[in-house]
């Protein structure tokens, strides 16, 4: 082999493995933003069901305290009925 040969074929290698630790760097950028990414969502979707769940909380509260004033004045006056029954009654 000539010295030529031999000198082309070694720049023909290292173009080789250039283009090889590119592609794997790209690869490595490629993952390391995919993990950011899906961090970020996972992030975004801890706050958004922290925040619904807080909603809903207060809404079932808000729903008990509803019916909790719906039914109360109904079992005090069924108590009035009685008394005022058993007072007309006499």
């Amino acid at each position: 082999m000539t010295n030529k040969k031999v000198v082309s074929d070694l720049k023909k290698i290292i173009q080789i493995q250039e283009k090889i630790i590119k592609k794997q760097e790209n690869e490595h950028k490629m993952v390391h933003n995919l993990f950011v990414h899906y961090l970020n969502k996972t992030e975004e979707f801890r706050n958004k069901y922290i925040y619904h769940r807080k909603l809903w909380f207060q809404s079932v509260n808000d729903f008990d305290e509803f019916i909790r004033s719906i039914l109360k004045p109904k079992k005090d006056n069924t108590k009035m009925e009685k008394i005022k029954g058993g007072k007309n009654g006499s």
